[in-house]
């Protein structure tokens, strides 16, 4: 029997830190692994992210298609005054404004409004392809790429503000879901500028 043989296979539940990419992690984990032995995860993480990463080992990495499709759960926090060009805390800031004062009642309110099935347009920074080129790739030389609106599915959207600029989050929601671009269209909605500035996957 082959070291790749003997070594387990199945699925590794990461809470992964902020800072990494999921390569990152899967590379950490391929290094303990015997040479050639098949790694990968169910699901990208953003860098900033943390929380639940799924990182399948060997034969186990069959799975990743299921996961991919799997709706998610998030849990974070929303800062207005602030728009950034990536929509979360790395960004730079492009957008400044007054948070409004809302109740938690309006706030809710507001919320409420991207309940169920819409049209969300992906981020600028993202791995969105525009034929052949990620759209990241055209917004780091300064483009603007044009991205279409996708269908996706918000099944909960909990509020309750922090303080005067931040406001605390729970969320369910369909793959494929950018919470960062939600965070942007809930500033739009209240007329500030905003971005997500602390977000942790719970569930998948």
């Amino acid at each position: 029997m082959t070291p790749a043989e003997a070594f387990p296979h199945g699925l590794i539940l990461l809470d992964k830190p902020s800072g990494m990419t999921s390569h990152d992690c899967v590379q950490a984990l391929r290094r303990l692994c015997p040479r050639k032995f098949k790694v990968g995860h169910g699901g990208t993480l953003d860098p900033f992210c943390t929380g639940l990463l799924i990182l399948l080992l060997g034969k186990g990495t069959r799975l990743a298609r299921f996961f991919q499709g799997m709706d998610k759960a998030y849990e974070g926090v929303i800062r207005f005054g602030e728009g950034t060009d990536t929509y979360d805390r790395d960004g730079a800031v492009v957008a400044t404004g007054d948070p409004p004062a809302l109740s938690a009642a309006e706030w809710q309110e507001a919320a409420n409004r991207f309940v169920g099935p819409f049209q969300q347009v992906p981020p600028a920074f993202s791995a969105k392809r525009i034929g052949h080129v990620r759209a990241y790739e055209m917004a780091r030389k300064g483009e603007t790429p044009e991205l279409a609106p996708v269908p996706i599915q918000i099944y909960r959207f909990e509020v309750s503000p922090v303080d005067a600029r931040d406001l605390h989050f729970r969320l369910r929601c369909s793959s494929g879901t950018y919470v960062r671009a939600l965070a942007r269209d809930l500033g739009a909605a209240v007329g500030c500028p905003a971005h997500c500035f602390q977000l942790c996957r719970t569930e998948v």
